[in-house]
């Protein structure tokens, strides 16, 4: 059990590593440094407009289909936008899209949904980017339920699932918990072959 706690945490600690690769810097003109310079922001700008532009898109979307404000589609574009708006650090606007996607996929399709256990997943990440681990253990149990109840849900995300799970125990100081589930993903990954261990997105 020690052992797959432990390659748990390490594949934890080395996901928290970010490396950046640097640009060589010109050495003939000031010509050729500009056009690094350049080169190096325009690589950036393109990263941030892909995103901006994405969020625009989904941001019409929900203009369009202002109408019909309770319909699936509406959900799913609420669900990116929550995406998004976590990605930017934007938590107050996230939750608040998310839960509305929640209650939309609820309404519509029933609660013991993958796409009702998706976006609880994603507000977990709120949740534990605010330190609001109680809310992120709520959050969790209504997620797990929905997990073990579809019978056709995928193995590796819910392995990575209950990988995430772990680090919310954690992160509210039950070891206890956390140790279980650390080790219930391990055994799923163990069977899949440990495919995909080292790609878990963290919270």
């Amino acid at each position: 059990r020690l052992i797959v706690v432990g390659i748990a945490l390490s594949a934890f600690i080395m996901l928290a590593v970010f490396s950046v690769k640097s640009l060589n810097a010109s050495k003939h003109s000031q010509q050729g440094h500009t056009i690094h310079k350049e080169s190096k922001s325009g690589k950036a700008n393109r990263r941030t407009s892909g995103l901006s532009m994405e969020e625009e898109s989904l941001r019409r979307l929900v203009d369009l289909h202002r109408r019909d404000s309770e319909s699936i589609s509406m959900a799913g574009y609420l669900s990116k936008l929550g995406t998004i708006e976590t990605q930017k650090s934007n938590f107050a606007s996230a939750e608040s899209l998310l839960k509305r996607a929640v209650a939309i996929y609820t309404k519509k399709l029933g609660r013991n949904r993958i796409e009702v256990a998706s976006c609880l997943d994603t507000l977990i990440g709120v949740y534990m980017h605010e330190h609001r681990y109680s809310d992120a253990v709520t959050a969790s149990i209504e997620a797990e339920k929905i997990y073990r109840q579809i019978q056709d849900a995928d193995d590796r995300k819910f392995a990575e699932f209950l990988f995430r799970t772990g680090h919310v125990y954690l992160a509210a100081e039950d070891s206890k918990k956390a140790e279980a589930y650390l080790n219930e993903s391990g055994k799923i990954f163990a069977a899949l072959g440990m495919k995909g261990f080292k790609d878990v997105d963290m919270l």
